[in-house]
Parts: C-alpha cells; structure tokens; sequence
C-alpha cells in the first residue's frame, strides 16, 4: 500500500494512527516535531502526509505551509479537534486535502487515505 508520513507530537496519538494504517497495510514513518516531519518529507519521499495541527513550535499550519514553500505536491490529511468552518478553511488554504477529526476513527481515516491518494 502507501508510504505515509504520521507527524504528531504525541507519543499515545501516534502509537493509534499508526496502528490504524498499519492494520490497513500503508507503512508509516513518524515524527515528533513540525521540523522531524519536514527532514523525513524531504528524504523519505512518502505518498501522504498524516498532520496534527497543534504541536509547540512549527505546528500544522506552518508544516502547510512550510510544504508550499517548497513546491511539495504529497497529499496531507489534517487531524484536528477543532473542526470549525474557520480551522477547515485555514487548512484548505494552507494545502490540506482532507481532514480527519480527533478522535481519530478508523473507517473515517482509512478511507480519507484512500480518497487523498485516488484509489
């Protein structure tokens, strides 16, 4: 299945996501800083990038962000608690493709994947 970048900085959220998309058959590498996630996209070239929005330092938007500035085109999905108009739209406009809600479930994400990577 696909390669996928899981950027969190929560060691219980990740350990989750990442079981989830492993039980799905995606292989997932993690980080735990909006800085970690930018040195993986750059070397490991993943297929879809799975994003928290709130972490200290260079939190979602600014990865977004971050990502356009440098001509990245992989898909990102967004998980968030804060499913406002107002934070979707900031998301859109930063580059997410898709969001997921927090709590994060499983049918709900696997099938964002799916949709963000057309298959």
């Amino acid at each position: 299945m696909a390669r996928i970048l899981l950027i969190d900085d929560s060691e219980t959220q990740r350990a989750q996501v990442r079981a989830l998309l492993e039980n799905a058959g995606h292989g997932v590498m993690d980080a735990a800083s909006g800085g970690e996630g930018m040195n993986k996209l750059i070397s490991a070239q993943p297929e879809c990038v799975v994003l928290d929005m709130i972490m200290p330092g260079m939190d979602g938007i600014k990865v977004l962000k971050s990502m356009q500035e440098q001509n990245f085109t992989t898909p990102v999905i967004v998980l968030t608690a804060d499913v406002s108009q107002e934070t979707l739209e900031r998301c859109r406009r930063a580059g997410a493709k898709a969001y997921v809600p927090i709590p994060v479930d499983e049918t709900e994400l696997i099938g964002t994947v799916k949709q963000v990577l057309g298959r």
